[in-house]
């Protein structure tokens, strides 16, 4: 038997919800309100005004899933630790800094080098 949890979350300022301990993206326009929230073994709901505004897939706790249409364009490639966006904005400031900023890239763990490449192109 598939038992449904409910539950009221609020909308933090990086556009996710927490449910069960696991995090959902929800549209921007919501930051800081109270949605809905239902949440079977497959799939997460979440209610605004009573109206159905997201779909998700159910995550494990301690997992996270963003809709990139949840986020604004300008913070889409952080979000989502797009390296690629991240290498190629480096190599738009030159090709040193597109060198070092692939350097720095290449490690097998890249986004742990992610704050030090965007601190590089913020000079």
């Amino acid at each position: 038997m598939d038992l449904p949890v409910y539950a009221t979350a609020k909308v933090h300022r990086d556009h996710h919800i927490e449910v069960a301990k696991a995090l959902y993206s929800v549209p921007g326009n919501l930051i800081g309100q109270r949605v809905e929230v239902r949440a079977d073994r497959a799939l997460v709901r979440v209610f605004a005004r009573a109206q159905l505004v997201k779909v998700h897939p159910r995550q494990a706790p301690g997992r996270r899933v963003t809709d990139p249409g949840d986020l604004p364009a300008e913070r889409t490639a952080y979000a989502l630790r797009d390296l690629d966006h991240l290498k190629r904005m480096a190599a738009g400031h030159g090709p040193a800094i597109g060198a070092f900023a692939a350097a720095l890239l290449e490690n097998p763990l890249p986004w742990t080098k992610m704050r030090q490449v965007y601190a590089l192109l913020a000079w």
